[in-house]
């Protein structure tokens, strides 16, 4: 269905002349005449008929308007909705982070973004919303950031390690190790530790059990443990010590983080994607993000 021609004779049939219509389409009369017999014959009946010089719908036409007119206005939402869309495609990121918080250098990334580029607008998820492969696939997502300390498997996405991170051992601030600066990971060898909780992803937990797996050590993990947004605190509680890949956004009250040595490998921060092409502001956003990174 040619909807510009099917508006066409809805304009017409509610002007009742070929001349008011086409002053409205801003169109030559003739042209708009031409064009609806075209459409006419594609429809396989009369639009039009003449009775005393006046216009007339003929029968056909009576019959068809209304089905016309519901159609038009369908076509119009589903074209306002279309623009909207692609609107946001061009001016709207999609950022799921995992995490107990957005990193304090994101944080800053975030705000000089946003004096830079006010006409991008960002939607930001945590990591309960959506699992990193099936976001970033089903583009519920345009970007996933998350410290990793493995390379993604997924052939059809993307890993982009942004900075290298410092682990932390979160603790009571009256552990015999919370006077150290720096805690090695081998002084932790009878602690009880607590596991990152479980979310629609596995990255920060995968890294604790990968590191706890590396170093040998025998003890079981905490089993009870809380959700994402109070976990941390049962190590106030003293429930258990916690290994975080990069710095915490949030320390609890009584406790303290100390940056953690003697382990293999650093973890990296990376941003996680499909494959290109991006949108222009994906694009920058992956280019400004970097860039800002390696100056940290």
């Amino acid at each position: 269905m040619d909807f510009q021609r099917l508006h066409e004779f809805v304009v017409i049939a509610e002007k009742s002349s070929f001349t008011e219509a086409a002053k409205c389409l801003a169109v030559n009369p003739a042209t708009l005449s031409r064009r609806q017999k075209s459409f006419a014959n594609h429809l396989g009946f009369p639009l039009f008929t003449y009775d005393h010089g006046q216009l007339m719908l003929t029968k056909e036409a009576e019959n068809f308007y209304p089905e016309a007119l519901k159609a038009c206005q369908a076509y119009r939402t589903l074209s306002s909705s279309l623009r909207k869309i692609a609107h946001e495609h061009r001016t709207m990121l999609k950022l799921a982070i995992a995490g107990e918080g957005m990193p304090r250098f994101l944080q800053t990334f975030l705000v000089n973004w946003n004096l830079v580029h006010p006409e991008i607008h960002f939607k930001i998820f945590d990591e309960t919303q959506f699992e990193l492969h099936q976001g970033l696939r089903n583009h519920l997502i345009d970007f996933y950031l998350a410290p990793s300390d493995q390379p993604l498997a997924a052939t059809d996405l993307v890993q982009i390690n942004l900075m290298t991170t410092t682990p932390q051992v979160l603790l009571p601030a009256d552990h015999v190790l919370a006077t150290q600066k720096r805690i090695a990971l081998s002084q932790l060898k009878n602690e009880q530790f607590i596991l990152y909780p479980t979310t629609k992803n596995t990255l920060i937990r995968d890294f604790q059990v990968h590191l706890l797996k590396t170093a040998h050590f025998e003890t079981q993990p905490y089993r009870q443990i809380s959700t994402l947004l109070f976990y941390n605190d049962l190590v106030a509680m003293k429930k258990g010590i916690l290994l975080y890949p990069m710095a915490f956004t949030q320390v609890p009250t009584g406790c303290v983080a100390r940056p953690l040595t003697g382990i293999s490998q650093r973890p990296n921060y990376a941003l996680f994607a499909t494959k290109p092409p991006y949108s222009e502001a994906g694009k920058t956003f992956i280019e400004e993000l970097s860039r800002f990174l390696r100056k940290e």
